[in-house]
């Protein structure tokens, strides 16, 4: 890799997404309908909707600048109107903010309450249906794989709404708000593989992990344990995707039990996590050991399977 290139992942990859991740999980930040705290403190509408359009604003800024940034016209406005998808999945850039501002404004104009949380939730999971499969490439060269899209769009779908309700569980259950770093670590993992066949894939999921930690760094922060952003749906469902995608692309593609498990990392260190509390009794000391061993076992595979196995690029 070039300085240049090192250079614009840095800065819009990782440290830019950092910061607007932050910015956008504080305005997106909301209280989740199980907790005590949201029946007493009840979420004041028009501070909920400004915090919407704010976090809206921001998120489209983050994908932009980001993308612009990478491709090194940023500072060239005149030559912003030539950007163009080489691929479907590029179209990323602007689906992915869409559907957020579309969460953000039915969150915003519905009361906080258990219906309304279902509500949302069904529109997170019929926004990520059709993203599942709109990424995949399409063409007379990709004839053949049609039916294996579908089952890797699937698998997406599936695992991006596990990984989502486990974690989630875990988090509010336990109490335990960081347990939502297991979001970060996987994105980490799915950027490992990804980069070493589709490098400009990879730095998306670079990326989403990049913002995903700047999200966690907020609500870890914040005085109240049941904070939940609406940033978080999207992130992890762009893991699953990123990783399901890049075998479109990959010279040696994971053998599908490797991608299966994967794809499932969050909900197994949250099934993991479960078993401990429940059984061992384990401090948060315990159970962080537990889920870096996962992560040590997660990353081991990786090496084994992709890293000796892919070309460099």
């Amino acid at each position: 890799m070039s300085s240049e290139f090192e250079g614009k992942l840095l800065l819009f990859r990782v440290l830019l997404p950092l910061v607007f991740g932050a910015l956008v999980a504080y305005f997106s930040r909301y209280r989740l309908a199980l907790s005590a705290e949201s029946e007493r403190q009840p979420e004041r509408p028009r501070a909920s909707r400004f915090g919407s359009v704010a976090a809206c604003v921001l998120v489209w800024m983050a994908f932009w600048i980001s993308e612009l940034g990478s491709r090194g016209i940023l500072l060239f406005p005149q030559q912003w109107f030539s950007w163009e998808a080489r691929e479907r999945w590029m179209h990323w850039v602007w689906i992915g903010p869409m559907v957020l501002s579309v969460w953000l404004a039915v969150r915003a104009f519905l009361k906080s309450s258990p219906l309304a949380s279902k509500a949302i939730a069904l529109a997170m999971g019929l926004a990520m249906a059709p993203m599942a499969w709109f990424m995949f490439p399409d063409g007379p060269g990709y004839a053949d794989q049609r039916n294996w899209f579908c089952v890797l769009s699937l698998l997406s779908l599936v695992f991006a709404l596990a990984n989502l309700l486990l974690v989630n569980l875990r988090q509010t259950n336990s109490g335990s708000v960081w347990f939502g770093w297991v979001h970060v670590l996987h994105l980490g993992c799915v950027a490992a593989v990804v980069l070493q066949s589709y490098a400009s894939l990879g730095e998306w999921m670079v990326f989403s992990g990049s913002m995903m930690a700047g999200v966690m760094l907020v609500l870890g922060l914040s005085k109240n344990v049941w904070y939940e952003s609406s940033l978080t749906p999207l992130l992890a469902f762009s893991s699953v995707a990123g990783l399901s995608l890049s075998r479109a692309y990959s010279w040696s593609a994971l053998p599908l039990g490797v991608l299966v498990l994967l794809l499932g990392f969050p909900s197994l260190a949250a099934l993991v996590d479960g078993f401990v509390c429940r059984f061992l009794r384990g401090s948060v000391v315990v159970r962080v050991a537990i889920l870096l061993v996962i992560l040590g076992v997660a990353l081991g595979i990786i090496y084994a399977f992709v890293v000796r196995n892919e070309p460099q690029w």
